[in-house]
C-alpha cells in the first residue's frame, strides 16, 4: 500500500526534467494498519494499543527522473515506553497528532513515547534518508559537502 501510494504521488508530477520524490508512511501493529486518527479518542486508542509494545513503521518511496525510477519500502521497528491513559490523553492534547500515522511523531515531544528504534529514525519521521539519497545518486546527483 505505501509503495503504491508513493508511486502514484511521484508519477503525478508531469515534469520529465526534474527529480521527483513521492513517499507514504504508515504504522503497522500486529498486522493492523494504523493510519491518521480522526479525533482525540481514536488517537488515544491508537497510542494505548502501542504502549509498552513494538510495531513497524513502513515507508514506501519512489524517486524518478524522466522514465528512470528507483523505489522501495523501508521498515523500522519502534518500541514504546509503557504510558498510562491519562498520560496519553495529555500527549494528544499537547501534540495534536491528527496528521500522523499511528498518532505520534518521533521528533515531537523529545521522543517521550519511544523506548527504542531498530532501523532508520528518519524513516519513522516519514522519509528514509539513506535509502532515498542512495537512489538519487543513481541519477548522478550527489549530496553537497559544503557547509555553507
Amino acid at each position: 500500500m505505501v509503495l503504491r501510494l508513493a508511486q502514484e504521488k511521484a508519477r503525478s508530477v508531469e515534469d520529465d526534467t526534474a527529480v521527483v520524490l513521492g513517499a507514504d508512511t504508515t504504522v503497522v501493529r500486529d498486522g493492523n494498519i494504523l493510519g491518521k486518527p480522526s479525533d482525540e479518542e481514536e488517537a488515544v486508542a491508537m497510542l494505548t494499543s502501542l504502549s509498552g509494545r513494538s510495531h513497524s513503521v513502513l515507508t514506501g518511496w519512489m524517486v524518478r527522473m524522466g522514465t528512470e525510477e528507483r523505489f522501495g519500502v523501508s521498515e523500522s521497528r519502534v518500541r514504546f515506553h509503557t504510558r498510562s491513559e491519562p498520560e496519553l490523553v495529555d500527549y494528544v492534547a499537547r501534540t495534536q497528532p491528527f496528521d500522523k500515522a499511528g498518532a505520534y511523531a518521533i521528533q515531537g515531544d523529545r521522543g517521550w513515547l519511544i523506548e527504542n528504534v531498530a532501523g532508520s529514525r528518519s524513516n519513522v519521521m516519514g522519509l528514509p534518508i539513506r535509502d532515498v539519497t542512495d537512489a538519487v545518486s543513481d541519477f548522478g546527483i550527489v549530496r553537497s559537502t559544503s557547509q555553507g
